[in-house]
């Protein structure tokens, strides 16, 4: 967990095989299985440490939840961003990615936007 230390860590979400955690600075980290690239990493490795997730033109992640075979993540914006299966989200615009190939990268899905709660609670990770 060394990548976190030192980090304001705001938001945790644990899924079925992978974990994620939004620091303060709004960079999202995930480890853990990456099956069907749902870590973000670009690729459909796992990995056992937070590893930071690139984010695209500085998009600052408000929230994230994982599950086996993706990530949903909210901006600051309200903007749904995701990476995985594409039949585990079954939604947004069916044209972003080739049919039954995975999103390894982080994608917007422009037609979802959610509310974003600013939480006065963010501790240091130790």
């Amino acid at each position: 967990m060394t990548a976190l230390v030192g980090q304001r860590v705001k938001h945790v979400d644990a899924g079925g095989f992978s974990s994620c955690a939004v620091t303060e600075k709004g960079e999202l980290y995930t480890w853990g299985g990456g099956v069907s690239g749902s870590l973000g990493h670009g690729d459909e490795r796992s990995v056992a440490m937070p590893r930071r997730v690139e984010r695209p033109n500085g998009v600052m992640v408000g929230a994230a939840a994982t599950c086996v075979t993706h990530t949903l993540v909210a901006d600051a914006d309200g903007v749904v961003w995701a990476c995985g299966a594409r039949s585990a989200l079954g939604l947004g615009d069916p044209d972003a990615a080739p049919k039954g190939e995975p999103w390894a990268n982080p994608a917007p899905i422009p037609t979802l936007r959610v509310g974003v709660r600013k939480s006065p609670d963010v501790l240091p990770f130790r």
